[in-house]
């Protein structure tokens, strides 16, 4: 039997194939290490990530918790703050509404002790008045002692008007409040004073200061009426003008003030009557 031999070019073909194959199979084999490496580098990233999420998850979770905390005691504080902010009010309030009460308490004990001592002080005047009058009848001085027949001397009568005259004023100074109390009596028991003009001015001060402008006009205008003669005329016209000018009532003012002047010309307050008399619109 014939032994055939395989010619070179089937032997290096048959080898190029075996030679393919292999390298086929080592690619397969490396590209099979490949991927299992690679499974088990991202099994471990995805882990590490997990990992990582999981840690700043807590992280943000114990954050909020802090934040919800403070928030909390803030809120808590400030419910504190108001709590005490509203008790400091309630116990102010009730001090105040406690003070007022007093207050109200005091105003009218103070009034009524005023009343009481208007009464009274009334009630002393009519018995001093009926006392003087019996003096008079029996012309007996303070000792019991006969002195004359007669009334009390007008000396004494004029010394103790003049001191109650000036006990008015020194109340109108002081800026008390029984100053009209003092003037009116002092028109009560003596309409027929010298002083009593000057009472009358006196009055219509204690108005303006109660802001009365209009009783103050009728008291000043009531002097020339009741005292023509009176030194204090002049004054009172003038005084009356001021007010009228004040309520812008200018035709009354200047009625006022040319009848000061041409009445009273070389009176100290005509000067005074001219100047107002120049400024009015």
């Amino acid at each position: 039997m014939t032994r055939r031999t395989a010619s070179p070019v089937a032997s290096r073909s048959r080898g190029y194939c075996r030679l393919a194959v292999g390298m086929l199979a080592l690619a397969g084999a490396t590209a099979a290490c490949a991927t299992k490496r690679d499974l088990v580098d991202l099994r471990d990233e995805i882990r590490r990530m997990d990992e990582a999420q999981s840690a700043a998850f807590e992280d943000l979770s114990l954050a909020v918790q802090r934040g919800n905390r403070q928030a909390l005691d803030s809120v808590a504080a400030a419910s504190e703050s108001v709590l005490d902010v509203r008790g400091t009010l309630s116990r102010d309030l009730a001090r105040i509404e406690a003070a007022i009460l007093q207050f109200g308490e005091i105003v009218g004990q103070n009034q009524y002790t005023l009343t009481e001592l208007q009464r009274g002080f009334g009630d002393l005047r009519g018995d001093f008045q009926a006392l003087s009058d019996k003096v008079d009848r029996l012309g007996v001085d303070s000792l019991g002692l006969v002195v004359a027949d007669g009334p009390m001397p007008a000396t004494d009568a004029a010394s103790f008007e003049a001191e109650e005259f000036d006990a008015a004023v020194r109340l109108f100074e002081s800026e008390s409040q029984v100053a009209r109390m003092a003037f009116e009596q002092f028109m009560e028991f003596y309409p027929n004073s010298d002083n009593a003009p000057r009472a009358l001015l006196y009055l219509g001060q204690v108005s303006i200061r109660e802001e009365e402008p209009r009783e103050a006009i009728d008291t000043y205008l009531s002097i020339p009426e009741r005292y023509p003669e009176s030194e204090q005329v002049p004054n009172a016209l003038y005084r009356a003008a001021v007010v009228y000018i004040s309520l812008e009532e200018f035709e009354q003012a200047r009625a006022l003030l040319l009848q000061v002047i041409d009445s009273f010309p070389d009176h100290s307050v005509a000067e005074q009557a001219r100047a107002r008399l120049d400024e009015i619109p």
